[in-house]
């Protein structure tokens, strides 16, 4: 009798988004996905026994993810969330941009906060206030 058995297959499992941060790889400010992955040891390519644990913050615009300690990530997700940290946002929020030159259709997931940056001109702006006049101006 034989036995197939491995280690490093991982599942990932979305926690929700934290508010509009500085990306340490790409430098822009957008909200950071809250990630936590789990590596697991296999039996017969069925994940068993997890074997370790990485929480991460990864940037919405580039993707690349920052390493966090247990305690930090906790803290991010309690302020991010509220109490219901397994609820993903629901539907996205669109906004014009607010430089005259540039005047993009952004999309952000619901429940972003805070300063965000538009991907095409760079201009940083605090996303509350632009959905606030998008919507006077539909009102009209």
């Amino acid at each position: 009798m034989f036995f197939i058995f491995g280690w490093g297959k991982e599942t990932v499992k979305d926690r929700g988004w934290s508010s509009a941060k500085k990306c340490s790889s790409c430098e822009r400010i957008a909200p950071q996905a809250l990630v936590e992955v789990t590596t697991w040891f296999t039996l017969f390519f069925i994940p068993v026994i997890p074997t370790g644990k990485k929480r991460v913050l990864a940037c919405q615009t580039c993707g690349v993810g920052t390493v966090f300690p247990k305690e930090e990530f906790e803290r991010e997700l309690d302020a991010a969330s509220g109490p219901f940290p397994d609820a993903p946002p629901v539907g996205l929020v669109e906004v014009t941009c607010p430089n005259s030159l540039c005047k993009a259709h952004l999309q952000f997931p619901a429940g972003t906060m805070g300063i965000v940056q538009c991907t095409k001109c760079s201009a940083q702006f605090d996303l509350s206030e632009a959905v606030s006049a998008d919507s006077k101006r539909l009102a009209m």
